[in-house]
């Protein structure tokens, strides 16, 4: 089955990188000797032939026969080898090549690394591995602080096992225990675009959007659609919920989308519970933060009394949760249109003004005449009921007066219809406040353009001062 994975730094460029680095030693090759034990028999040795007679390393020898990687550490180009003795290496029968070559390249890596205090390093068989040379740890396994020096690198010798571990999505989907969450995730392979690997052939003239000669490769929405879990580049944190908390969660994100096709309010709720369990970066058990932001924006609250188990992958951690740690609030949080954000005008009146108490610290200031708006443009993010709400900084008028807000389709203008409209009469001591216009229910996602009125049978019409207009997605 072939999956998605990002594109990764080509082998010619470690190639020439090893080249240069191969240059560099042998014109240093004085200050080398100076600067490590050496003798002169090793120097004009390779590491290869260090490894043949070490007669403590004959089964990592035998592995790096059967592996193929003896012809590598046999070349000139320049290695870092930290072999394990034979008394603690692994065990793995000499017919399972792919094992071996996995455990031996976790060994080996181009280049030298011996002034680097710690550090992720790229190993041969693609994983990476944390080196730290000031407690001379490699993957929190310890080796001989000073390296035999050879012809074409450095040899380490390790006191302490260390093997490659599997990255976050091998593990969730080959080791981690049967859940919902998971049974959830495996339907989601598919064929899907790879726009990375598309080549784009015009534009759509009606949408503007580009038109793709499209390659589609056999993958798992959430490693194209939140973030690549097989990346073995980069680090990232993933929750695995509980069956109780993920059920609980599909529960109620259910009352909340209201989609044209009612049949896919299970498969919105079950996907977007699924896809706000990634954080970038690796946050260890005792750096967790008191919040964090997920990989999709959204707030997560991760502490330790939630965590029921743990496991460390290749390419992160993996936390494993009695509870959800992503608060209904933060996920259907309210949505804000700045006053000062302005999209467009029927009128030549009105201006941004700053304002003591105001968000942001500035208004839009609406010298209203009859029939005159302001407009604002909105992203309904999914199908939802949204209440409407107005907030801005007590007009100078003490008069109560009306307001009002109309909902158009995107691109609205002067001679546009309304689907929506509200109004509400406002007066100096309550305008300050958050005031709900009103509420409507969209069965899609869509942009819409959001449209201010004043009261134009009042005389004089009276201004519009707004801060902000508050959107806020509701279960009802």
């Amino acid at each position: 089955m072939t999956k998605y994975k990002t594109s990764k730094l080509p082998y010619n460029a470690i190639f020439l990188i090893a080249i240069a680095f191969t240059l560099f030693l042998s014109g240093c090759r004085d200050n080398w000797d100076s600067y490590y034990k050496t003798d002169d028999e090793n120097i004009e040795k390779t590491i290869l032939q260090g490894i043949e007679n070490d007669p403590a390393l004959s089964k990592f020898n035998e592995y790096l026969k059967i592996s193929g990687y003896d012809k590598q550490l046999a070349s000139p180009l320049s290695y870092s080898v930290w072999a394990q003795t034979n008394d603690i290496i692994s065990d793995i029968e000499p017919g399972d090549t792919a094992s071996i070559s996995n455990y031996v390249g976790y060994c080996i890596s181009v280049g030298n690394y011996n002034d680097t205090e710690q550090s992720r390093i790229k190993m041969l068989n693609g994983k990476y591995a944390l080196l730290d040379n000031t407690n001379n740890t490699i993957e929190n396994a310890s080796f001989s602080g000073t390296p035999q020096v050879y012809q074409n690198g450095l040899l380490y010798i390790t006191t302490e096992k260390f093997s490659p571990k599997k990255n976050i999505w091998e593990i969730f989907t080959e080791d981690a225990p049967a859940s919902v969450q998971k049974q959830f995730v495996e339907t989601l392979y598919g064929y899907i675009f790879d726009e990375e690997n598309s080549k784009i052939i015009g534009v759509d003239q009606e949408t503007g959007l580009s038109v793709y000669d499209s390659v589609k490769i056999y993958t798992n929405k959430i490693l194209i659609d939140v973030a690549d879990l097989e990346d073995e580049e980069k680090l990232y944190t993933f929750i695995i919920l509980s069956d109780d908390a993920y059920n609980s969660t599909v529960a109620a994100y259910k009352t909340y989308y209201k989609p044209l096709d009612s049949t896919s309010v299970d498969y919105m709720a079950a996907y977007n519970t699924c896809i706000d369990l990634v954080i970038p970066g690796k946050i260890e058990t005792a750096d967790l933060p008191a919040a964090t932001i997920t990989e999709t924006g959204i707030e997560m609250s991760l502490q330790p009394d939630n965590i029921a188990d743990f496991e460390l992958a290749s390419n992160g951690i993996i936390y494993y949760v009695n509870t959800n740690p992503i608060a209904l609030t933060s996920k259907f949080k309210e949505m804000v249109v700045e006053g000062e954000d302005i999209e467009s005008a029927k009128t030549l009146t009105w201006k941004i003004v700053q304002a003591e108490g105001a968000s942001g610290g500035y208004e839009l200031y609406y010298e209203a005449e009859k029939g005159t708006w302001a407009q604002y443009q909105f992203d309904i993010p999914y199908p939802a009921r949204y209440q409407f709400s107005i907030s801005a900084v007590a007009p100078d008028t003490l008069s109560p007066y009306n307001q009002y807000i109309e909902l158009h389709q995107k691109g609205a203008d002067d001679k546009s219809v309304p689907f929506a409209a509200f109004d509400k009469a406002l007066t100096a001591a309550d305008y300050s406040q958050k005031i709900p216009m009103g509420e409507y229910t969209f069965q899609e996602e869509q942009t819409i353009a959001i449209r201010i009125y004043s009261d134009g049978d009042v005389t004089p019409v009276p201004p519009i001062t707004l801060d902000r207009i508050i959107i806020t997605p509701t279960n009802e």
